[in-house]
Order: C-alpha cells, then structure tokens, then sequence
C-alpha cells in the first residue's frame, strides 16, 4: 500500500513538469498493432517448424495465442487518462531504507496511461501476484490508495486489465529470448508467461470485479 501512496504522489507532483514524450498512445493499442505482430510471429513459426527445431514451436504457438486473443480488444486510448510518469515504475526500480522510499532509473520517463502505472506497479509489488493470478480485492485496495492523489475513470479502472495484457503482449519476451533467457531473468520472464495464461482467461472477469468493488466502495464512502 505504501507503493500505492508513493507512486501517486509522484504522479501528482509530475503533473505539471511539462509534457514528456508519449509512450504507449493511440497506435500502440490499435488492434493493427497486435494483427501485425501476430502475422509476424507466424512467419518466424514456420522458419522455426522448416529448421527441425521443435523445442520452441510450443512457445511461438503460445504467445501467437495470446496475439489473436488481443486483437480482439478495443481500446479506446483517447478515453484513457494519460500523465508524466517514471515510465517503468516496479520493485526493481526503487531503494527502501527506514520505510523510505527513493525512485531510481527515470530515463524511460514519459507520459502514458496511468492505469497501465498502477496496474503494472501492483502487480509487481503484491506477493498475491506472484503466480502470475491477479488478486482483484487487493488491486482495488491499491487503486483506492492512488486515487487519493491522482483520479482515475471508470473507464480508466475498467479498460485496466485490457491494457496491462495487450502491453505485455507487444513489450514481451520474444519466443527465442524465453527459450534462451538467462538465469537471472527467469523469475520476471515466468511470472510474465503466468500472467497471460491468466488474463487469457480472466480479463473480462477482473475488469468487472475492481470495477464492481471500487464502485461500491466509493459510494459507501459518499453516504457515510
């Protein structure tokens, strides 16, 4: 939760640095986006079954898998809130000392969505995610944390899971990088694969629940 409250402070206090350069924004999230990538993992497919190397046909057909399912989405990027932000905001980019907390490495800043930010960030941080499931009640306490600096949409908390699966589609290992991945990068790379075999399966679901649970919570808080 401390992560949630810092990193809204920090979107807050970017908020009127100037506008940094757009990452992630409209032609990111069209779905031309994800037809291409898929037509190219196809292609690479058949080089790959025409060599005989059949160890990594079953990750190609995987990740061509999840690229057929996101082409499905629509995504309205000018309904997503954008903001200034570190661009890369997770555990590996902080310092804790005395329950401080030092954000590090902000040459990937930019603007993007913000609920890309939060999503992203939870998932990293929460122990509940560490087997790649998305625990919905603790994502909503996260989302409630940062809203306390920096508003969200319905929009924003419902298209959420949508963008946290297409960007780790696109921005994913490629096929031959996790069957080669270095040691060091295997707890990252498998957490990653977990959690698009679960949003695969999940996504409409956890959008409807943290919608569902911020809505409820939020009017409970209007009438007390």
């Amino acid at each position: 939760m401390k992560t949630a409250d810092y990193l809204g402070k920090t979107t807050l206090a970017l908020k009127d640095y100037g506008e940094l350069p757009l990452r992630f924004g409209k032609d990111f999230f069209a779905t031309d986006t994800a037809i291409r990538k898929k037509q190219q993992y196809i292609s690479e497919l058949e080089k790959v079954k025409k060599s005989g190397d059949l160890k990594t046909v079953s990750i190609w057909e995987e990740q061509i898998r999840h690229l057929e399912r996101i082409s499905t989405f629509r995504i309205d990027s000018d309904r997503l809130t954008y903001a200034n932000s570190h661009g890369d905001f997770h555990i590996g980019q902080v310092i804790v000392k005395d329950n401080d907390i030092t954000v590090i490495d902000w040459t990937s800043a930019c603007r993007l969505p913000v609920c890309l930010d939060v999503i992203t960030s939870y998932v990293f941080a929460s122990p509940d995610c560490s087997r790649g499931a998305v625990d919905a009640e603790g994502l909503n306490r996260y989302i409630r944390g940062y809203t306390k600096y920096f508003p969200l949409t319905e929009y924003d908390i419902k298209t959420m899971p949508y963008v946290l699966y297409f960007w780790h589609c696109i921005c994913n290992y490629c096929p031959d990088e996790l069957a080669g991945i270095a040691e060091k990068y295997q707890p990252i790379a498998m957490l990653i694969q977990n959690l698009l075999n679960w949003l695969y399966v999940h996504v409409e679901e956890l959008s409807e629940d943290i919608w569902k649970s911020f809505y409820r919570y939020t009017n409970r808080e209007k009438h007390m």
